[in-house]
C-alpha cells in the first residue's frame, strides 16, 4: 500500500512537470467549448437565412419583418448567431497570444528574458494556413471560369483576376465586388490573416504605452475605422457582414 502510493506520487509529480514544460501544449477544455458555441451560433444563422423573418421588435439592431406564423417566432432568436463570428474572433485572438504569454511567464520566473519574432510567427502561421488555401482557392477559380462558359452564374458572373488576386492577398475583405467571390465563406479567412499581421503591431503596442493606454488607442482607431467604412461604399458589404445586420 505504501509503495503504491510513493509510486503513484512519483508519477503524479512528473506529469504535473511534464506539462509545466517549455515544449508542453495545455489544452483549455473552456476554448474548445466556446468554440462549440461559436459554431451553432453561426450554423443557427444561417438555418434562419433560409426563412428570413424577424418578427420582434428590436430597436433597429436587427431589421423586424411582418410574422410568418409560430414557426417564425421560434427561428426568429438565431438571427442572432452572427454574432458566433465576433466570438471565433474573440477566441482566435486569445489561442494566438496565449503561448506567448506563456513563455513569458515562464521566462520570467526562471529570471530569462523573453524575445517575440514577428517574422517567424507570421511564417509559422502562413505555413499553416496558405498552403491549403491557395489550392483552395486557385482550384475553385478555375472550376467556376471553366463552367461558367457551360452554366450562367447570375448576378455577378464568373470570377475574375480581381477575385483571384485579392483572394491570394486576403484583401478581397476590402472590396464589396469581391467579397464574396470564388469561395463565398473565406471572408473570415480574410480576417483571420489580418489579424495575423496586426497581431505584432498590438504586441509591440502593448510592451510600450502598456496595457490600458493601447486597450483605449486601439477602441479609438476601431470606433473611428467602424464610421469610416461606414460612409465608404468600397467596404459597405464587409461592414454588414462583420457585424451583422
Amino acid at each position: 500500500g505504501y509503495r503504491r502510493q510513493v509510486q503513484g506520487s512519483q508519477r503524479l509529480s512528473t506529469t504535473v512537470h511534464a506539462s509545466q514544460a517549455p515544449g508542453a501544449q495545455a489544452r483549455l477544455d473552456s476554448i474548445d467549448a466556446l468554440r462549440g458555441l461559436a459554431a451553432l451560433l453561426v450554423a443557427g444563422y444561417h438555418v434562419w437565412g433560409h426563412y428570413g423573418l424577424y418578427p420582434f421588435p428590436s430597436l433597429g439592431v436587427v431589421p423586424q419583418t411582418d410574422a410568418g406564423g409560430l414557426f417564425s417566432y421560434l427561428v426568429s432568436p438565431l438571427r442572432w448567431g452572427y454574432l458566433g463570428v465576433s466570438l471565433f474572433l474573440v477566441l482566435s485572438g486569445f489561442c494566438i497570444h496565449l503561448p506567448f504569454a506563456r513563455r513569458r511567464y515562464r521566462a520570467t520566473a526562471e529570471g530569462d528574458s523573453y524575445g517575440f519574432e514577428p517574422r517567424e510567427f507570421f511564417l509559422r502561421r502562413l505555413w499553416r494556413l496558405y498552403p491549403a488555401y491557395l489550392v483552395s482557392v486557385v482550384g475553385t477559380f478555375l472550376l467556376l471560369v471553366v463552367t461558367s462558359r457551360f452554366i450562367h452564374y447570375p448576378p455577378e458572373g464568373a470570377p475574375d483576376l480581381g477575385d483571384l488576386l485579392t483572394h491570394l492577398t486576403f484583401t478581397h475583405g476590402f472590396f464589396d465586388r469581391y467579397f464574396y467571390g470564388i469561395v463565398s465563406v473565406y471572408w473570415s479567412l480574410a480576417l483571420e490573416m489580418q489579424l495575423y499581421v496586426a497581431y505584432p503591431l498590438f504586441l509591440m503596442l502593448f510592451r510600450r504605452v502598456g496595457s490600458t493606454r493601447a486597450v483605449l488607442m486601439l477602441t479609438v482607431v476601431s470606433l473611428a475605422w467602424r464610421v469610416l467604412t461606414s460612409t465608404s461604399p468600397w467596404s459597405a458589404k464587409p461592414l454588414a457582414a462583420v457585424s451583422g445586420p
